[in-house]
């Protein structure tokens, strides 16, 4: 290894230290921040005369570094941030950069030395798995310099190209990764998908007590990581294990094994498209989509529970709307392409059915006078409160809404409504124990939830209208409705599907969750038929009926 592969090394090492500072100042860990701090300066002092060879006495003063120690001498958190932030960080970076252009990326190996340390930890059959790997067919692997001196794996495969990390600073992207996935109640977390452990050392660095398992199902791709990225000091921290398996051979050991229930998993979504199987990639993006959407909406769900149900007032169950249902024709009425030519077989329905429909579509059956009987909300967007405000008739609709629906949107209905405890919602579960209510599945959308209301409250006949779960002649929702569009983007259709009049439809990931979860729901439902009028997907299991 040459000296100017060693001196790109150290820098590299200095720009990681810089931004695990600035993250850690930024969220007021002074006591982690100012660790960093102390390894920074000895870093630098190690390090500045060969900053200084290779881009002159100029750098001294862009690094900042003057600022930056009498900053840190009056223990100025912020300033020391703003500087490492402002000055120092575009600096090196711009150092780094100027002096891979010698270097070939695939001078910087750490394989002999990540080898010790996964021998030192115990992990000799990890070794014996990546001395054997070979990349997988069909997949061309490749290196490349990141903008802040990293490397990162470019994969190209029959679906295009795509990278394992971020071109500009994938350890900064790191640490955000982090913050948004990374929480208190958790000390035990599995990650799949190992990339070159960016996400890896962030989460050690945040939460040194955690417990990390790191996943990796193409033994390849972990050797390139070993060859490429430092994870010695990870390893001989003694709270990292790593292992190459299939990641769903994981998921499935989980699920029958109760030391996996105190135990956070995460996955990395760039990972998630390098799996070679088709059908176990659709089924890991739903995973993904589902938990990721999760912990995304977290805090708005949590907010919306709380002005719903811990603060509201006479709540009433949709328990009590079980009558309505009851060994009746139930009309649910989505907001998809296909719910335009039905209007007039709707309005000629028979008096004694019950209409149930999204409050996406309902504005839409107002405006050809048709009331229906319950509009569902499940959204927690204030997009709910733009779809039905001053749109329904409060006197003769009745307004279902989940318990994390959009808490404005409920409150600003003034007629009858009622709630809906969703199973995945622990609070929500146990207030629907507590009361002796029912809790719904909900299937991730509102059609499925109204679906499952349906069911549970046993009506005789089930007809669907506008459940296409799919881009019917390129357009989102049926017209009037507020997200009426059309789509152009073909990359935004990611998965086929048959059409009910035997032609082949796009659709996209979430539509295709709710599609297979409704073939699920109804598999054992052979006692309330179901009938699906529509041009969009084929529901296995229902009377499909296209269009003319």
């Amino acid at each position: 290894m040459t000296q100017l592969v060693e001196d790109v090394k150290d820098f590299v090492k200095i720009n990681e230290y810089a931004n695990r500072l600035v993250y850690s100042f930024r969220r007021q860990y002074f006591y982690t921040g100012w660790n960093h701090q102390k390894v920074m300066i000895g870093l630098l002092q190690d390090n500045l005369d060969k900053m200084v060879k290779y881009a002159g006495e100029d750098i001294v003063a862009q690094l900042g570094i003057a600022i930056f120690l009498e900053a840190c001498e009056q223990g100025d958190e912020i300033l020391v941030a703003d500087v490492v932030e402002g000055s120092l960080i575009p600096t090196i970076e711009s150092l780094i950069q100027s002096l891979e252009f010698e270097v070939a990326p695939e001078e910087f190996d750490y394989y002999e030395r990540n080898l010790e340390a996964l021998r030192r930890n115990g992990m000799s059959e990890l070794i014996e798995a990546l001395e054997k790997a070979e990349p997988k067919s069909g997949k061309d692997y490749s290196l490349e310099y990141t903008s802040s001196g990293y490397l990162t794996i470019k994969v190209d495969d029959a679906n295009g190209s795509y990278y394992l990390s971020g071109n500009n600073n994938p350890m900064r992207d790191a640490y955000s990764y982090v913050a948004g996935n990374i929480e208190d109640a958790y000390y035990r977390y599995t990650i799949l998908g190992a990339g070159l452990f960016f996400e890896a050392k962030a989460i050690i660095d945040c939460r040194p007590d955690v417990e990390l398992e790191i996943i990796e199902e193409d033994a390849y791709l972990l050797k390139l990581a070993m060859h490429y990225a430092d994870v010695e000091e990870m390893l001989d921290g003694g709270l990292v294990d790593i292992k190459c398996q299939p990641y769903t051979d994981y998921i499935k050991g989980c699920v029958d094994d109760t030391d996996c229930n105190d135990r956070k998993i995460l996955v990395r979504k760039p990972s998630v498209k390098h799996m070679t199987d088709s059908a176990t990639r659709e089924v890991f993006s739903r995973f993904f989509m589902n938990i990721m959407s999760r912990d995304e909406q977290r805090h708005f769900l949590d907010r919306n529970y709380r002005l719903n149900v811990e603060r509201g007032h006479n709540l009433k169950s949709a328990d009590e709307c079980r009558d309505l249902f009851e060994s009746k024709r139930a009309y649910l009425i989505a907001g998809g392409p296909s719910l335009d030519p039905v209007m007039k077989e709707l309005a000629d329905r028979p008096k004694d059915s019950v209409i149930i429909c999204a409050g996406t579509s309902a504005a839409k059956l107002m405006k050809n006078n048709i009331v229906p009987d319950v509009v569902i909300i499940t959204d927690m967007s204030y997009n709910m409160y733009k779809q039905i405000h001053g749109k329904l008739d409060e006197k003769r609709t009745k307004l279902f809404y989940m318990s994390t629906a959009n808490f404005k949107a409920v409150a600003d209905f003034n007629g009858d409504k009622y709630l809906i405890c969703q199973k995945g919602m622990p609070v929500a579960e146990e207030y629907a124990t507590e009361h002796g209510y029912t809790i719904f599945e909900t299937g991730g959308s509102v059609s499925t939830t109204a679906l499952d209301v349906c069911l549970r409250f046993k009506c005789s006949e089930i007809v669907c209208m506008g459940l296409d779960l799919a881009f019917t002649d390129n357009k989102t929702h049926a017209s009037d409705t507020l997200d009426d569009s059309s789509i152009t983007n073909d990359e935004y259709m990611t998965y086929e599907v048959r059409g009910v009049r035997g032609d082949s439809l796009r659709t996209s990931e979430n539509l295709r969750s709710y599609h297979v979860w409704i073939e699920r729901r109804i598999v054992n439902e052979k006692r309330i038929k179901m009938i699906n009028i529509s041009n969009g997907a084929y529901i296995q299991g229902m009377d499909n009926r296209a269009i003319d």
